[in-house]
């Protein structure tokens, strides 16, 4: 997505601007920035499903590689919540100790959670089903979760045996991954479970341009355009969070019902049988960032149709690259994605490369799927392996 997406009487056209001078990748900045406005508005707007609400706090993982942007778009929004002060930005690395914090938040229980990397977030693998199972109970939320046996209440020496609860945990999470990381470290179950259901996954593979010296590439005029855009994004979320202190409930226009109605039952067709569990969760994301969108219009209390079509046009991005997040590739493809990003180069310089994390017989037979599949071949002059340049006739 680019700034052309964005509704131009929205906020988050302000962010983006901003953020213009930096390598964030464009989806990264759209969809930290419009979550992060979820997360200060805690609990008190809401789309009623009768059953359930849909609340407007929704987490977000970057999937990319290092040096992306990952880190430096969630530290921009940990500033965004210093300043405001709206909810508490909470670390920590044990589901014990996030717990018990938040069951000292009173009701509701609202906080934001960075996690640049899941791996230092997860922690060690015989503590990730723990972690894993905990974060996905708290950002359900639901209306209180009890934490008794994490951690029961010590006093005069004695547990007192009272249950401990969560009260309506209302948590926003910005978490950064790479690919490799999720094939490899994360449990099994992830999607099945719900844990990757509860965010909106953004991957990318590169930024949205190189700038090598932001202060010498921009003149003196554009800096201060670019701190004006802060500012503006800045006041602007002061505002709503004014006028959106008490709850309410938040209704979908015709036109947006119409539309919502029209993605809903067409939904599955944009993503793959592999993450279905992740296409059955990703209506109320759609609900969740039209509501934000509006929010971001100063309309606090009614959705319109193009706010459902920029939310249904985000969750798009999503299903076009989520199975390369959740579906492992298979080895002898996963060494031949990395001999391709070696090429030209001498074989020799393969095995030596690549030996120490894979068996000879592996980097063999990835080879040689790359010659027969017409991708790449042994040049006897040169004696380098050679990527086969594709022609259009």
């Amino acid at each position: 997505m680019t700034l052309k997406n964005i509704p131009t009487d929205s906020i988050l056209t302000h962010w983006v601007r901003y953020l213009s001078m930096s390598e964030i990748p464009t989806n990264y900045q759209i969809a930290c920035g419009l979550t992060a406005l979820g997360s200060l508005l805690r609990r008190n707007r809401y789309i009623d499903q009768i059953e359930f609400k849909v609340w407007p706090c929704q987490s977000v993982l970057l999937i990319g590689p290092s040096g992306i942007g990952k880190d430096t778009i969630i530290n921009r929004v940990v500033r965004v919540m210093d300043v405001t002060g709206g909810v508490p930005v909470m670390g920590g690395t044990t589901y014990e100790g996030i717990a018990a914090r938040l069951a000292q938040l009173g009701k509701p229980a609202c906080a934001y959670i960075p996690a640049h990397e899941l791996t230092a977030f997860f922690g060690r693998s015989e503590y990730q089903q723990t972690m894993l199972a905990g974060m996905t109970n708290i950002l359900s939320c639901g209306d209180k979760v009890d934490i008794t046996t994490k951690g029961a209440i010590f006093r005069d020496g004695n547990f007192t045996g009272h249950p401990v609860y969560i009260y309506q945990p209302t948590v926003t999470m910005h978490g950064g991954s790479t690919v490799e990381w999720l094939h490899k470290q994360m449990p099994e179950g992830t999607l099945e479970g719900g844990f990757l259901g509860r965010f909106l996954i953004m991957c990318e593979e590169f930024g949205s341009k190189h700038v090598p010296l932001v202060k010498t590439d921009k003149t003196q005029a554009e800096i201060k355009a670019l701190w004006n855009q802060l500012d503006s994004w800045m006041a602007g979320v002061k505002t709503i969070v004014d006028e959106c202190r008490k709850p309410a409930e938040v209704h979908l226009l015709p036109e947006a019902e119409e539309i919502y109605g029209n993605w809903y039952h067409n939904r599955f067709r944009l993503f793959s049988r592999a993450v279905l569990p992740y296409a059955n969760r990703s209506r109320d994301m759609v609900l969740r960032i039209a509501l934000l969108m509006a929010i971001s219009r100063g309309h606090y209390r009614w959705i319109e149709g193009v706010d459902m079509d920029f939310a249904i046009a985000l969750i798009q991005e999503v299903a076009q690259r989520i199975d390369k997040v959740v579906i492992p590739p298979a080895r002898g493809a996963a060494i031949a994605a990395k001999i391709m990003d070696m090429l030209p180069c001498p074989e020799r310089t393969i095995y030596a490369a690549l030996g120490d994390r894979y068996q000879t017989r592996d980097i063999f037979e990835a080879l040689d799927l790359l010659r027969r599949s017409g991708r790449a071949w042994f040049n006897s002059r040169t004696e380098r392996m050679e990527v086969i340049e594709s022609t259009t006739t």
